[in-house]
């Protein structure tokens, strides 16, 4: 990780906090998400480095959210994971949520005869959730459902007999709405491909599923919401609709680009006046989509990722 080079070269926290927050402004991001696993989070010097490095950077980024993405058992957080999110807390960093890797378990810890991967990501869920409720009080802090996040690996995972069917991503998603979770999601979109049925690959998830089949199944997953040209940062809503969730990028100069991933009911874009806008709507089932405000001369709507079932 980056934490890891800057350790290995002497360089400080505040090297680091300039190199995430150089990242932060380039981009325009709302949110930086820490997959912290392998050696870097066996390394509490690295950990120490780079928590102090995330602390000083949210002093000059209030508004910027921070999660961490660790390893889980059904059992929970391992021994590595809740030391990294402690060490966080000592260094004083702001965690906004956690996100498990609900995946990869091994026999041993989740008996494949037992219970299905979807039952598994639940126990892994619940008892994260009871760790990080216990964790966060003695640092004088809450921890909520609404900040914690499930991903798991669908199909076939790397430890063969672990496999994640839609059965258990419906299983999983009635959960996590019954809980009010902060973050559903997977490994990977790429996989969401039909394959050699118990195939480990990049490319499909070892399943023969329809491709798609996990998308369309979370994708109605949280809100739905409705964009309306604001500028990064400060997304503006219409009476009855939630902020949108998802990256509003502005690169520089008047264009603000906003990029909206769509799956569920009609969606409404509505473009601001006198502002040149760059919208790209990645993807959409069975969506009606109405923009308004469009002008030709100043404003482009790119609808190549766009597609309507039927």
């Amino acid at each position: 990780s980056l934490a890891q080079v800057y350790r290995q070269k002497g360089l400080g926290a505040a090297a680091l906090a300039e190199a995430y927050g150089s990242a932060v402004e380039a981009l325009g991001l709302r949110k930086l998400d820490f997959d912290i696993e392998g050696a870097a989070i066996a390394e509490p010097q690295t950990l120490r480095l780079q928590m102090q490095a995330v602390a000083l950077m949210q002093q000059s980024h209030p508004d910027l959210e921070v999660w961490l993405t660790l390893p889980v058992l059904p059992q929970g957080l391992t021994n590595d994971g809740l030391n990294t999110v402690r060490i966080a807390l000592e260094q004083g960093a702001r965690i906004d949520g956690v996100n498990v890797m609900a995946m990869d378990y091994g026999d041993s810890a989740a008996p494949p005869a037992l219970k299905s991967m979807g039952a598994y990501a639940i126990d892994a869920a619940n008892n994260t959730h009871n760790q990080l409720v216990e964790l966060f009080a003695a640092a004088g802090q809450s921890f909520s459902w609404g900040q914690l996040g499930v991903t798991p690996m669908i199909g076939t995972n790397d430890v063969t007999t672990e496999v994640f069917t839609l059965n258990d991503a419906q299983l999983l998603e009635n959960f996590a709405r019954e809980k009010g979770l902060g973050m559903l999601s997977m490994w990977s979109l790429t996989r969401d491909n039909p394959g050699t049925v118990g195939q480990v690959t990049a490319t499909h998830a070892g399943l023969n599923t329809p491709s798609g089949s996990f998308a369309t199944l979370f994708g109605d997953y949280g809100s739905d919401p409705v964009l309306s040209g604001a500028v990064a940062g400060s997304p503006s809503t219409t009476p009855g609709t939630s902020p949108s969730t998802d990256p509003i990028i502005n690169p520089g100069g008047s264009v603000a680009r906003q990029t909206l991933n769509v799956a569920g009911a009609t969606t409404a874009l509505n473009l601001q006046a006198n502002i040149a806008e760059d919208v790209v709507v990645s993807y959409s089932w069975g969506r009606q989509l109405v923009v308004t405000g469009f002008d030709p001369s100043r404003d482009r709507l790119d609808l190549r990722g766009f597609w309507s079932e039927g």
